[in-house]
């Protein structure tokens, strides 16, 4: 823990569900984005269903990362290239977790997001992104590029069995943030109007 980087408060103070129109937020905070690793996909949930409730909410689709080709190339939600940058430029990577709130059945409940922290040179990038299984495809593709890898919360040791990912992530989440460096909830800048698990 010692070693990693502690990550700025602003990228959680200016952290966003929601694009809030500003096209270089995930310069300034954690903003969602849709990720894809050599060609795969990684989105929870169900994308139609979501892109008509940001529709009814008058919010952008999000973002797109996609790592393929030995680069990192961020589109709009019109899926024009804003960005692109060489994977082996990455100095550091780093995926932790924060914690959101939300209601499920009424009550409120909390909801875990993978943060995705990448540094090139004086630029930070700050992704958010719900689908557990880019954890494993990122570290590895870090692996293969020889950037450094940090992973705070110990994501990879999660289980499988969503159940137990939950309490694993309760457990990690509640013995480390505090020395990471991570809020005990993120508070949203356009606050939870829903919960989308982008």
């Amino acid at each position: 823990m010692n070693n990693m980087h502690k990550i700025a408060k602003e990228a959680f103070e200016n952290a966003s569900l929601y694009l809030s129109g500003a096209s270089d937020a995930y310069r300034k905070g954690l903003t969602p984005v849709r990720i894809s690793v050599n060609g795969v996909d990684y989105e929870a949930g169900h994308p139609k269903l979501k892109n008509a409730v940001r529709a009814v909410l008058g919010e952008p689709k999000p973002l797109s990362v996609e790592f393929a080709n030995g680069k990192m190339q961020i589109s709009n939600h019109k899926n024009t290239v804003i960005e692109t940058e060489s994977i082996q430029k990455i100095s550091y990577m780093q995926i932790g977790l924060v914690r959101t709130i939300g209601i499920l059945a009424a009550l409120p409940h909390y909801y875990y997001e993978l943060a995705i922290i990448i540094s090139i040179k004086d630029n930070q990038y700050y992704f958010l992104n719900a689908n557990y299984h880019v954890f494993d495809e990122l570290k590895q593709l870090m692996k293969e590029n020889n950037v450094s890898f940090e992973d705070p919360f110990v994501l990879t040791k999660m289980p499988d069995d969503p159940e137990k990912k939950y309490k694993y992530f309760e457990t990690q989440f509640n013995d480390l943030a505090p020395a990471a460096g991570y809020p005990q909830q993120l508070n949203t800048v356009s606050g939870n109007k829903l919960k989308l698990g982008i």
